[in-house]
């Protein structure tokens, strides 16, 4: 198993946050770009393209890419994001 360099005290608050999400509504989440890098690792070296029908902020899309990857592909409810 790979180690990271993510500090495993982001990890309580971030699972904490979701446990009252059916009564909170529509939330969005901000995936750190480290984490989102971790998460990708299991995906094929070569990502001509990455796409995320659920983007929020982008930030897992973000780091989901590579140098090989273009172009990035986000969709979201919210239009107040630009990535």
């Amino acid at each position: 198993m790979q180690k990271s360099n993510i500090n495993p005290q982001i990890f309580q608050p971030f699972f904490e946050s979701a446990s009252n999400a059916a009564k909170k509504g529509e939330a969005q989440f901000e995936t750190p770009l480290e984490w989102a890098s971790v998460l990708s690792l299991p995906l094929p070296r070569y990502r001509p393209v990455v796409i995320d029908l659920n983007c929020g902020s982008g930030n897992l899309l973000l780091g989901s890419a590579r140098a090989s990857t273009n172009p990035l592909l986000g969709c979201d409810i919210d239009s107040c994001h630009d990535i």
